[in-house]
């Protein structure tokens, strides 16, 4: 056909502006009124601009906010615009991403004849829709090897947190090197759990933490949307529900011990943190400190003992009292039980010369009893450093661990944790506490994952329990806890500030010459 001026132009306009293309010439199926003109809203025009001018952009929209229809037209004029692209639509199930390119294939059956490009009739069905210009757009159920193989010119993930987390994991893991000869990427979802691959993604586009450029809308934006419906929801559905769907809240779908947004907001406001001080030693590899040893302070060292096969890990993990500030953590699953003592000794004396006080206490259910029984014959043991043993076994050194002072453990340390009174860098540890979570009345980790560090703070808190029987500060910590919820993401804010401000040298540099770990400053 020939095209007049008046289309040539309409052509142009339509090439270099997607909301222009959609808003004169996209119709859409309204549930009642049929087919319509796709008049767009505000956020959903800002929307497609992020898609145009950003290659990764990762969206947190509420139900029914129209962002199925947004990004099918926005997919269609990719396609028609832009020859010899490949688009993969990969949806959570394998009907929703039919629906997406029966969208797609209805809009551009609704086109004006002279706007339309030709098809590919053998690439024209449920799955496909392929254009005479080389483009192609393919839709899949997300599964772990969705889209591997192709040079992907642009990703759609639809609905992504509610892919099971392990093929979420897996597929991106699959998809993104397809993405690195410049192709783009379209997330969105609703939020489904907090500990996903799609929940990790957001929060560090949030942060300028990854090359994601972050969107949201609140529930309320679709016009239509006022308190009546709010509570009309949550009267038929129920609070959590509203929070997660509408209010767009990253709910834990697990019963875990902490609340995981704290978690995964710290891990973030970690990335580029480095501990202030490497411990070098002879056998073992260099022992990073996260904060710089106070010679007046006082220090509580917890040892989770195992046995060195690699099945389970030994930690032993160290925090300043009564800050409680995480200074340094020791994780093995290769020592047997003397090196075990060996290396504790070590530690025990270090802190020994370097600080005030020093308590520690190790847990003496299995091989820790072998590690106590070293201690008791040990002719040199430091001398200084207490232990603290259960005051609920006599005779008995160490801390015996039971279902119920487990527990009594496992609260504490979620009050202090989520409360502030705790400050924890290691990132292992904050691992952890995200797969922590409660089973047969007690709290364990998740089938596939660690708490040994976990189980080394437990017997922190059980000593401080102890301590606090004399101990007026230990008390405090243990006690005068702030429960007002709302402060624990002010607390991540001041850690964020703190570490990201850099690590500030010792007031003096420790001895290199002293015996038996000197202190290196890197």
């Amino acid at each position: 056909m020939e095209y007049t001026p008046d289309q040539i132009r309409e052509l142009g306009k339509c090439l270099e502006d997607p909301v222009y293309f959609m808003k004169q010439y996209v119709y859409i199926k309204h549930p009642v009124l049929g087919q319509i003109l796709f008049s767009l809203f505000y956020y959903q025009e800002e929307m497609i601009r992020n898609f145009q001018h950003n290659r990764f952009c990762i969206n947190l929209l509420p139900r029914q906010v129209g962002k199925t229809e947004c990004i099918s037209a926005y997919i269609l004029w990719f396609a028609m615009f832009n020859p010899d692209k490949t688009i993969i639509i990969a949806s959570n199930k394998a009907d929703g991403a039919k629906e997406i390119i029966a969208k797609i294939q209805n809009a551009y059956e609704e086109l004006p004849h002279w706007l339309k490009p030709g098809i590919d009739e053998s690439s024209w069905n449920k799955h496909t829709a392929a254009f005479d210009n080389g483009s192609r757009i393919m839709s899949f159920a997300t599964a772990e090897d969705t889209g591997r193989g192709y040079a992907v010119s642009l990703l759609y993930c639809d609905e992504f947190a509610f892919v099971p987390d392990h093929i979420q994991e897996a597929f991106w893991t699959s998809i993104y090197p397809t993405l690195s000869t410049g192709g783009s990427c379209i997330i969105s979802s609703t939020p489904n759990g907090d500990i996903n691959k799609f929940a990790e993604l957001w929060r560090a586009a949030e942060l300028g933490a990854n090359e994601f450029k972050s969107f949201t809308v609140p529930w309320n934006a679709r016009p239509g949307r006022d308190e009546a419906f709010k509570q009309n929801v949550i009267s038929t559905f129920g609070l959590q529900k509203w929070l997660q769907e509408y209010e767009c809240k990253f709910i834990s779908s697990d019963h875990t011990l902490i609340n995981t947004e704290i978690v995964s907001k710290l891990e973030l406001s970690l990335r580029g943190f480095q501990p202030a001080f490497i411990l070098p030693n002879k056998t073992l590899e260099p022992q990073p400190f996260y904060k710089k040893i106070n010679r007046d302070g006082t220090y509580l060292i917890g040892v989770d003992p195992a046995t060195g096969t690699g099945a389970d890990f030994t930690v032993i993990e160290v925090l300043e009292f009564p800050t409680m500030v995480q200074v340094m953590e020791y994780r093995s699953n290769t020592l047997s039980t003397p090196d075990i003592y060996a290396y504790l000794k070590k530690i025990l004396t270090f802190f020994e010369h370097f600080s005030k006080e020093v308590y520690f206490s190790i847990e003496n259910n299995g091989v820790g009893q072998g590690i106590l029984a070293l201690y008791e014959k040990d002719e040199k043991a430091p001398t200084k450093a207490s232990l603290i043993s259960d005051g609920d076994k006599k005779n008995s050194l160490g801390m015996f661990t039971t279902d119920k002072n487990k527990m009594e453990a496992c609260l504490i340390l979620k009050n202090m944790f989520e409360n502030g009174s705790m400050t924890l860098y290691s990132t292992t540890v904050l691992k952890e506490l995200k797969s922590y979570k409660r089973a047969k009345g007690a709290y364990e980790a998740k089938k596939g994952a660690t708490d040994d560090c976990i189980s080394a703070l437990l017997i922190i808190l059980k000593m401080l329990k102890e301590i606090a029987t004399y101990d007026e500060k230990a008390y405090h910590a243990l006690y005068t806890i702030n429960l007002n919820q709302d402060s624990s993401m002010e607390w991540v804010d001041v850690v964020h500030k703190d570490i990201n401000g850099g690590n500030t040298p010792p007031e003096e540099e420790y001895d290199e010459n002293a015996e038996p770990m000197p202190m290196v400053i890197v």
